[in-house]
């Protein structure tokens, strides 16, 4: 009986520890940019740098960005992002690929309380 309540008890109380912990958040400056008429005979790629900044007591890693799209590629910090501090995520559109308008998302994962953080970039390309 003691080993059975030990295996039932202690990892509850485990859990209750560990997520009573407050986790942070990542507060982001703009979450859709619109980079309006772009020419693809002028350029081949746009690209625009989203920043945030952690609010909370804990770090916050962003682990992957995808995109939507093959022609959207992103960079990011790789290193935690500690509290008050700022991290970003820069979007690359390839315009070659792409003619008239475009809305693009990317998906943030990162180790804060909201996991998943949703970008956006959108034009239109002539």
């Amino acid at each position: 009986m003691k080993k059975f309540l030990l295996f039932v008890i202690l990892p509850i109380i485990f859990s209750v520890v560990c997520y009573s912990q407050e986790q942070s958040v990542l507060k982001w400056d703009e979450k859709v940019h619109d980079f309006g008429k772009v020419d693809s005979q002028k350029q081949d790629e746009v690209s625009f740098v989203f920043h945030c900044e952690v609010i909370g007591e804990t770090p916050i890693v962003i682990h992957e960005v995808k995109a939507t799209c093959g022609c959207t590629r992103a960079e990011w910090t790789r290193h935690a992002v500690r509290p008050n501090k700022k991290g970003e995520v820069q979007v690359f559109v390839n315009l070659k690929t792409l003619k008239g308008s475009f809305d693009k998302r990317l998906f943030v994962k990162t180790s804060g309380k909201n996991n998943v953080e949703l970008l956006r970039v959108k034009g239109f390309v002539k």
